[in-house]
């Protein structure tokens, strides 16, 4: 037999049940915006990646125009680029072989795609959870009777 639950036990379910589906639909978009995030990063580290190793195959002698700022660039004529001066965090800059900052770079994305992957199945677990909690929402909420 089932119990018929009271309007209170009822009112208090549907609460209950509200509260779950918000905080899930605030995870949800919590998680697309780092997606996003990380999609912007990834997009940025293969455009510099791609842009350095055009300079690379330019080779030295090759006239190119650096921007400095707003609307204003310098020209510059390249030299064989051998190193690398990049971020080692706190906005401290070292320098290294052309090959090892390919590398970093490429490390960094695959690092980048992992969490992207991860951060997916997440979004994809929450999202079957507001899926299977909103009928259970729509079932409890208040009627026209009522």
């Amino acid at each position: 037999m089932v119990k018929k639950l009271t309007r209170q036990e009822k009112e208090q379910m549907y609460t209950d049940l509200q509260e779950k589906f918000n905080v899930l639909l605030a995870k949800a978009e919590g998680l697309r915006d780092q997606i996003r995030g990380i999609d912007a990063a990834i997009v940025q580290w293969g455009a510099t990646l791609n842009t350095l190793k055009t300079l690379k195959s330019m080779g030295s002698g090759k006239v190119v125009h650096i921007p400095v700022g707003p609307d204003i660039k310098v020209k510059v004529k390249l030299e064989e680029i051998d190193t690398v001066i990049m971020n080692v965090g706190s906005d401290i800059y070292a320098e290294f072989s052309y090959e090892d900052v390919e590398k970093k770079i490429e490390e960094q994305v695959a690092l980048l795609r992992a969490l992207r992957d991860s951060l997916v199945t997440e979004l994809e677990s929450t999202v079957q959870e507001l899926k299977e909690i909103l009928p259970k929402v729509r079932e409890t909420g208040p009627t026209e009777e009522e």
